[in-house]
């Protein structure tokens, strides 16, 4: 097996979301998003304001995206140990997530757009582009929803006597897309829970987006090492014939 290069991966998502919340929180200070309610005036004076400051920690978020891709294959690796050659969730966990990337990576590219030429294009454009980057980023949920329901159901679905995953972790995942669903309404809310900088739509799904990379990247290393373990003690009496033959 490619130990090495499946615990890189699976560190992809630990990098993801230390390099999202570096760009978001002190660089981009996008951490509190926008609110719905600002005018055209504060979304200008925004970003007039250290624009470079916010074009760097774009540039990190652009990276950070990137990431969760290799983190994405490391869980389907592991998934298909469940699944097997046929692996139909695993394949939809990992097509899923490729589209989730740009989830991250299209709000960022619009957002580098308003920043590119902020003294320059006039105030309503640049309101309506912010409009648009925040509810490309918040709204989506359809794609994470049906990405944890895959993971989920695949975890609950190993029989074997020590599961990959534990299976507290496959209810959590689909817990956990439920708690993201009120992202989908933000074009509904221009103020309160659900708006795209509320409770509901923003500050609770983001911080168990974060609790679930961190604590499934630490599940996928034990299941990595676990994998390896397997192997090596699979190999050993193939390995101590040959000695036997050979002396």
């Amino acid at each position: 097996m490619n130990a090495k290069l499946q615990r890189l991966c699976a560190w992809c998502g630990v990098g993801c979301t230390l390099i999202w919340l570096l760009g978001f929180w002190p660089l981009a200070h996008f951490f509190t998003p926008h609110a719905p309610s600002w005018t055209a005036e504060q979304v200008v004076a925004f970003y007039q304001t250290d624009t470079n400051r916010i074009r760097i920690g774009l540039i990190a978020l652009g990276f950070g995206a990137c990431l969760y891709l290799p983190w994405c294959a490391s869980i389907t690796t592991q998934l298909r140990r469940i699944e097997g050659p046929h692996s139909v969730m695993a394949w939809s966990q990992l097509g899923l997530g490729s589209i989730f990337v740009w989830v991250f990576f299209l709000p960022v590219m619009i957002w580098l757009c308003i920043a590119y030429r902020p003294f320059e294009t006039s105030p309503e454009l640049m309101w309506r582009m912010n409009d648009m980057a925040w509810l490309c980023f918040i709204n989506p949920v359809c794609i994470i929803f049906f990405q944890g329901l895959a993971i989920g159901f695949t975890i609950l679905s190993d029989k074997r006597a020590q599961p990959i995953f534990p299976r507290w972790f496959g209810f959590f995942n689909i817990w956990l897309v439920i708690i993201y669903l009120p992202g989908s309404l933000v074009p509904l809310f221009k103020s309160g829970p659900f708006a795209w900088n509320g409770i509901l739509a923003w500050w609770i799904p983001l911080t168990m987006f974060v609790i679930w990379m961190v604590s499934f990247t630490y599940l996928l290393l034990a299941a990595i090492k676990r994998q390896e373990q397997e192997e090596t003690a699979a190999r050993a009496p193939a390995v101590s014939r040959l000695a036997a033959a050979t002396n």
